[in-house]
């Protein structure tokens, strides 16, 4: 898989900036193998050959040191294979740089099976019976949510802001897995089935809602030629299909009912607070903590895709590419609608979707909990502990009779009389795109108030005309600092690069030294080989 999506991610090759983000790509990818191998080698080990059936009967009598391992060094793996923070630097630079359709199945499919495989591992080989396991995996899920919207809602570039949401949401797919080990660690296997439940639901809903999404982007940069949303504006008139069903995506992303994201997310929320009912002092302190960090996940998420339709698709055409940008053609349409239809259904439907989540979870969980929690009224979702959720029907449709109670004041009113006229604007009309509201000054006061974590550079460029005394323009430009690139991988590269050039002396170029180091080493595996024999 990941030889096969680093072609794609590099199917524009003579661009520099696809051949640097296809070699991030594939060294990332083949880190997280060498981890992934390491742990399946101590899970050999325990079980003498490398077929599930024997992981799964040796894991739970391996010994503490070594279940750990496979642990840490499968989180690792996987880990990096989901693009979870601090090994998700591959994410922003694959995504922008593969073509869009590339970037949906990567983000919908390509690294959910590393959550598939989290699922194997943690709780099929091993058990999931270490209770620090789901702390760990749960610290994960909060770091990457809430960093991966931070660093989205500052991103001009819609793909890489689309890349960075999907971080944020493999961190909530984690804080349901997180919940749920510690669940079952802690002998409550009911509330670990409603905590996977609620992660898988938001996986299947983050596999269609962020297709959709992505899609739409490469409508956009079909029709218009440019990424950068400081460029667009004014799409819903030149695109109105294909902005109605962005909406769609939007309004999932945002977890606004009655749409898909809405559902898991308030599952998440359900699991994460039932933490009040266990016997563990830590549990319900950490869990509730995680679930405050996943509300203020949600509202960053609100505001980065406000920011992205409104600048993106309303007011003025910030561009000549966007002043004449044409709808999508019928066949992106279609994908889109398909995908909009679905995000619809898992919001409106999810008395259907959970029985069949349940007979996955419990498999692993040992309790089916989804007929007991979706059983209720139509459009009502029962808790365990007697609360009660409401999941999207039955909110849309409170949220329906709320907002018209303010029409029916006006409509009781009759008929007023009285003058319709435009705004005013000081009596200036907003004639240029140069008036509007930007998506950089959108997001300033976020910059503000996490300018610790983006540590923006900042460069003023003026050009002069005939006299050095006159400036004839000025170029402002500012950049978002990447903490774990510039102060991580940054330093760590460097100094294995400054290692590597101490042994540079052994690539000579001769094609017999090489031969000779090939036959030297066969040679010293030989030898360990026959005296382990003895």
């Amino acid at each position: 898989m990941s030889v096969i999506s680093y072609f794609l991610v590099v199917y524009e090759h003579e661009k520099p900036e696809t051949r640097k983000a296809g070699f991030i790509y594939i060294v990332m990818t083949h880190i997280g193998t060498g981890f992934i191998l390491l742990s399946f080698l101590i899970l050999a080990g325990g079980s003498g050959g490398f077929g599930f059936e024997g992981f799964r009967a040796s894991g739970p009598t391996m010994l503490p040191l070594f279940k750990d391992l496979a642990f840490l060094f499968a989180l690792i793996g996987f880990g990096a294979k989901a693009g979870i923070v601090p090994l998700h630097i591959w994410l922003p630079y694959a995504h922008p740089a593969a073509p869009s359709n590339v970037s949906a199945l990567m983000s919908g499919v390509m690294i959910k099976t590393a959550i598939y495989m989290f699922i194997r591992v943690f709780f099929d080989f091993l058990g999931a019976g270490v209770l620090w396991w789901g702390f760990l995996v749960l610290a994960a899920g909060a770091l990457s949510a809430i960093l991966g919207i931070l660093y989205a809602l500052v991103e001009p570039d819609i793909k890489r802001m689309l890349a960075f949401s999907s971080i944020e949401n493999i961190g909530i797919i984690l804080l349901g897995l997180g919940a749920s080990m510690i669940f079952y660690a802690n002998g409550s296997p009911a509330l670990s089935a409603i905590a996977a439940i609620a992660a898988l639901y938001h996986l299947f809903n983050h596999s269609v809602f962020k297709g959709l999404l992505f899609m739409g982007a490469g409508s956009i940069i079909f029709s218009t030629h440019t990424q950068n949303l400081e460029k667009l504006g004014g799409l819903i008139k030149k695109m109105p299909l294909m902005a109605i069903l962005f909406l769609i995506g939007v309004l999932s992303i945002s977890a606004l009912p009655p749409f898909s994201g809405f559902v898991s997310e308030w599952l998440t929320f359900q699991s994460l607070l039932l933490s009040f009912s266990s016997g563990d002092s830590l549990v319900r302190i950490v869990l509730p903590a995680s679930a405050a960090v996943l509300a203020l996940t949600g509202a960053l998420a609100a505001f980065c895709f406000l920011k992205a339709f409104g600048i993106g698709f309303l007011a003025l055409s910030r561009s000549e590419h966007a002043e004449h940008a044409k709808d999508a053609n019928r066949p992106m349409l279609l994908g889109m609608g398909i995908f909009a239809v679905l995000s619809i259904l898992l919001g409106i439907l999810p008395v259907y979707v959970i029985p069949f989540l349940d007979r996955i979870t419990g498999t692993f969980t040992g309790t089916s909990i989804g007929q007991s929690i979706s059983s209720g009224f139509p459009g009502t979702i029962t808790m365990p502990a007697g609360q009660i959720s409401m999941s999207a029907p039955s909110l849309f449709v409170f949220m329906l009779v709320f907002l018209s109670i303010p029409l029916m004041v006006q409509l009781m009113k009759g008929k007023k009389h009285g003058a319709v006229y435009e705004t005013w604007g000081c009596g200036q009309p907003v004639s240029t795109a140069r008036n509007e509201y930007t998506g950089t000054a959108f997001s300033k006061p976020v910059q503000i108030w996490f300018k610790n974590l983006y540590r923006p550079a900042r460069e003023l460029r003026a050009a002069y005309s005939v006299s050095p005394l006159i400036k004839q323009s000025f170029k402002f430009e500012s950049r978002i600092g990447q903490v774990f690139e510039n102060y991580l991988y940054i330093p760590v590269t460097g100094y294995i690069l400054s290692k590597s050039r101490m042994i540079k002396f052994i690539q000579t170029g001769s094609i017999h030294a090489y031969l000779a180091y090939i036959f030297g080493t066969l040679v010293i595996l030989f030898m360990f080989v026959i005296m382990g024999g003895k």
